[in-house]
C-alpha cells in the first residue's frame, strides 16, 4: 500500500512501475486552517498574519507537504 498527501507523487510511483494505476483511489480531503492559541481566530484572514500581532507562523515543510505548499502560496 502507497498512500501520499499529493497526487504527483502518486502519478510518480505509478510512472515508476511500482503501482498500479488502476488501484489509485482518494482517500481524504483537507483545508488550510487559522489556529489562534487562547482566542478567536474565526474573524482573522490570511492577510491578517503579516500584523505585528503576530511573531511565529509555522506551516508544514512544503518541500514534503503539500499543504506547507500551499500554506506557502497564498
Amino acid at each position: 500500500m502507497f498512500l501520499a498527501a499529493n497526487s504527483s507523487y502518486v502519478d510518480q510511483v505509478v510512472k515508476a512501475g511500482a503501482c498500479d494505476a488502476a488501484s489509485e483511489a482518494s482517500y481524504a480531503r483537507g483545508r488550510l486552517v487559522i489556529w489562534v492559541k487562547g482566542g478567536d481566530g474565526a474573524a482573522l484572514t490570511l492577510a491578517s498574519l503579516a500584523g505585528p500581532r503576530f511573531e511565529h507562523i509555522a506551516l508544514a515543510n512544503p518541500e514534503h507537504a503539500p499543504y506547507g505548499a500551499a500554506a506557502r502560496e497564498r
